[in-house]
């Protein structure tokens, strides 16, 4: 029986598909999520999320040669920092406006997204790292 071939770009174009699709998946999952954080959190007088003011993003560690040049497709400015690839990041305004300094909220939204990309390509790293402002 022969092997269906296909050719590189056909792969290339198919695995490119596949991330976007996935880092749209992981976006709304942990908007959704962080949504659902808010409702149980404690809210200060301000009308903020009470807690310290940070950021979290989603990272993936040592990539596959085949998904980092996905990445590097899909956003040309792609590059390692200190040993990660920078995945997503929420901005204030993908964030319920309770929580848009909130660091769990942030931490909340990216595990949701960790779980989706994890779903998606099993094979790779991916990590929450979130520092204080």
């Amino acid at each position: 029986m022969a092997k269906s071939k296909h050719s590189t770009k056909e792969v290339k174009s198919a695995l490119d598909a596949k991330l976007k699709a996935a880092l749209h998946e992981a976006r709304a999952a942990g908007i959704a999520a962080a949504r659902e954080f808010v409702k149980r959190a404690e809210i200060d007088v301000d009308g903020f999320v009470a807690d310290t003011f940070g950021r979290a993003y989603l990272k993936v560690g040592d990539p596959s040669s085949h998904f980092r040049s996905a990445l590097k497709r899909l956003d040309p400015e792609a590059e390692a920092w200190e040993g990660y690839w920078w995945i997503l990041s929420f901005k204030d305004a993908d964030m319920p406006a309770p929580a848009c300094q909130s660091i769990r909220a942030y931490e909340t939204a990216c595990e949701a997204a960790r779980s989706v990309m994890t779903a998606h390509f099993p094979q790779e790293k991916f990590y929450v790292l979130s520092r204080v402002d």
